[in-house]
């Protein structure tokens, strides 16, 4: 089967291919693929912005300049960035808590700013941490978190944002002593005879609208008719009919502020909430570094193109640097927004260009008529959106596969119910590492008779305990730190109270990552042998191996010729090499 992941190697040259090889009929079906995507952009950065609860602009810059930056240093033609709803979560709940424990005083006219600037602070500190991971080609870190993590992490941020939506929608403003989901929860439900019933409407007939034309096409771009559909509702029973019933319904002009160019200036981190910052900021580098490089594996899965995940961490790093510097929210790689790119016939990544010039055209000949837009219709545009998010049949392979995936995803989804969000995702990655961890410490380390030909042969359970001259013990697995007192326990289980054992041939051709602490150890079990008039031969040893034996001296202390180097052209030829050095040394007088 053909890869088409490179986890490491940077490369440009499809930079190069798709500008050389651009024509009229390519250019076509960029502007067409770019101006749909665009028309799912447009509602769903208008929608981010009131999730997060920053100015229009802070959303709008995100899908119009950053993708900009980021499709020159990406690897793929498909793969759109941009704001996306799981980062707007997080940087809602989390800047809302720093403003409740650092800033509860602040005045609510400056409380829109003052979230602007910790936004931006976060983002640099997202932007450069993301780099510095693709510089140094550490993205396989992120395989260390499981999918079960991702999930119990997005159902959390699914209650959350739903809860949080409910306010809009009801027209009610949140109690801002209702700092948890459960606080809030009671607190709507204990307030449902304040409800805004011409609010409500206007969303419900929203949220009734864009299920109606998801389920005619997906083409359709349902989000921007229902918001359209919805202004003209409201605009009807306000400025047409003129019920005072309307007038109190809140637009999106009444509850963000919006600029539409933008203004450079260097972001200054605050050194005071730099603790409180870094783990949020850390957090969202790590949430988008997994959105993307899961997108792009489904992406070079689909499109046939070669992608290296390392220089999409790139691509979406640089992105954020420069999201940074116009004022703007984190960004990552956008599932649907790149599978209705590639669905809609992109051929280069001229299409993302397109898209952004097509958004920022749209916002700049509609700007008033944005502001105009019902906050309700947002809200249920943004609660259907979270909802795709989730996978049903994702969860349930999850939840039967495995304890560990079961543990990992209820762990993580119960806390980002009762901490916050970037909390319960730290702790469902710690879970996930430290269930990789115990799988990894665990070598496998079984007894095997050698046939002549230097094949190896499973011995039965009775056999194991039969005492022999020559005992031939093979080591598959993870041999680093934190395997080797399991290594050693186990070696010395085997061998314990034998004392006819003259040599123990350890076949370690299926050992990996082994370091100064299973050096150590052998070099112990050794001496240890020794002293009961035993001898440790190494067979199979692989060119990794032997490297770090090497430099480490362990080859000097265990000694060169008890060492047998795995060749492939000869595979069972170290085994028999082996052998005749462990029957020489039982030979030999004692």
């Amino acid at each position: 089967m053909t890869s088409f992941i490179g986890a490491d190697n940077f490369s440009f040259d499809s930079l190069r291919e798709e500008i050389s090889k651009t024509s009229k009929s390519s250019l076509k079906a960029d502007l067409l693929a770019g101006l749909q995507v665009a028309l799912l952009t447009l509602p769903q950065a208008i929608a981010y912005a009131l999730v997060a609860g920053l100015p229009l602009s802070a959303s709008l810059f995100a899908a119009i300049f950053s993708p900009v930056i980021a499709l020159f240093f990406s690897s793929s033609k498909s793969l759109i960035t941009g704001p996306v709803n799981t980062i707007a979560i997080m940087i809602q709940m989390s800047v809302a808590t720093i403003l409740f424990t650092s800033f509860h005083d602040i005045l609510p006219q400056e409380r829109e700013n003052l979230a602007l600037q910790l936004v931006v602070q976060v983002t640099l500190l997202v932007g450069l941490f993301q780099v510095i991971i693709a510089l140094f080609k550490l993205g396989r870190l992120i395989q260390f978190v499981s999918h079960s993590v991702v999930l119990g992490y997005l159902g959390g941020s699914l209650i959350a944002v739903v809860i949080n939506q409910l306010y809009p929608l009801f027209g009610i403003v949140a109690d801002p002593e209702a700092t948890s989901l459960f606080d809030k929860l009671w607190d709507i439900f204990s307030r449902t005879g304040e409800f805004h019933l011409p609010t409500l409407m206007i969303g419900a007939i929203s949220f009734v609208s864009i299920l109606l034309l998801k389920r005619i096409s997906i083409k359709i771009p349902g989000a921007l008719i229902t918001i359209i559909l919805a202004s003209i509702v409201l605009y009807f029973f306000q400025d047409i009919v003129n019920s005072s019933l309307f007038d109190s319904v809140k637009q999106i002009g009444s509850v963000s502020s919006f600029n539409i160019l933008p203004v450079f200036y260097f972001p200054h981190v605050d050194l005071k909430l730099i603790n409180t910052i870094f783990p949020i900021a850390i957090a969202i580098a790590l949430l988008a570094m997994l959105e993307t490089a899961c997108t792009a594996k489904s992406m070079a899965a689909k499109s046939k193109e070669p992608i290296s995940v390392n220089q999409e961490i790139l691509s979406i790093g640089m992105g954020n640097l420069g999201s940074s510097l116009l004022g703007a929210m984190p960004i990552s790689v956008s599932p649907t927004r790149s599978a209705l790119n590639h669905e809609m016939g992109a051929k280069t990544r001229l299409s993302g260009l397109f898209s952004a010039m097509f958004v920022a055209l749209l916002v700049t000949v509609f700007a008033f008529y944005v502001t105009r837009i019902p906050v309700s219709a947002l809200s249920a545009l943004i609660i259907i959106t979270v909802f795709v998010l989730l996978s049903p049949h994702q969860i349930m392979v999850c939840l039967k596969a495995t304890k560990a995936d079961r543990w990992v995803l209820v762990s993580t989804f119960l806390a980002c119910l009762f901490f916050s969000l970037e909390i319960g995702f730290y702790i469902g990655v710690a879970l996930s590492i430290t269930s990789y961890l115990r799988k990894a410490a665990l070598p496998q380390v079984v007894e095997y008779a050698v046939m002549e030909n230097g094949e190896l042969r499973a011995i039965n359970l009775q056999a194991q305990y039969l005492k022999k001259p020559i005992r031939v013990i093979k080591i598959e697995g993870e041999l680093f730190f934190a395997s080797a007192e399991v290594f050693e326990n186990t070696l010395k289980a085997i061998t314990e109270d034998d004392d006819l054992t003259r040599a123990i041939i350890l076949q370690v051709k299926n050992a990996r990552d082994i370091d100064a602490t299973t050096c150590l150890t052998l070099i112990e079990l050794k001496e240890s042998l020794e002293k009961r008039n035993c001898a440790l031969i190494l067979a199979g040893v692989t060119l990794p191996v032997w490297d770090v034996l090497s430099y480490s001296g362990a080859v000097e202390r265990l000694g060169k010729e008890n060492l047998f180097i795995f060749d492939e052209r000869s595979p069972h030829r170290y085994l028999q090499k082996a052998l005749e050095r462990a029957n020489k040394l039982i030979a030999a007088p004692a």
